[in-house]
């Protein structure tokens, strides 16, 4: 079973900044996914999970998802998606046949 919220949300929301409404979802850089400042908060929570998608903004178009609870590796943080290019489905065999997506 996954974990319930903590609280219903039920409206939408118009964010007054060009940023994300979860600021963890973008770092600067691609160094950044692995350094324990990005995730520390100032009480020393360390706040990023299995499964989390992040944006890093050296890198358009691309976006790394968190395979494991170790953060700190950076074989943990996996591309996903195929940044526009095809969803991460690899190109057809030039065959002569027609396949699609």
């Amino acid at each position: 079973m996954r974990n319930k919220g903590t609280f219903n949300f039920s409206g939408n929301l118009e964010v007054k900044k060009d940023a994300p409404l979860e600021a963890g979802s973008i770092v600067p850089t691609y160094a950044d996914l692995t350094k324990a400042e990005t995730w520390t908060d100032e009480e020393g929570s360390v706040w990023v999970y299995k499964g989390k998608n992040v944006t890093c903004e050296d890198r358009p178009g691309k976006l790394y998802q968190l395979t494991s609870t170790d953060y700190t590796k950076t074989s943990n943080w996996v591309e996903i998606g195929g940044g526009g290019t095809g969803g991460g489905i690899a190109e057809a065999p030039e065959d002569g046949k027609l396949y699609g997506r």
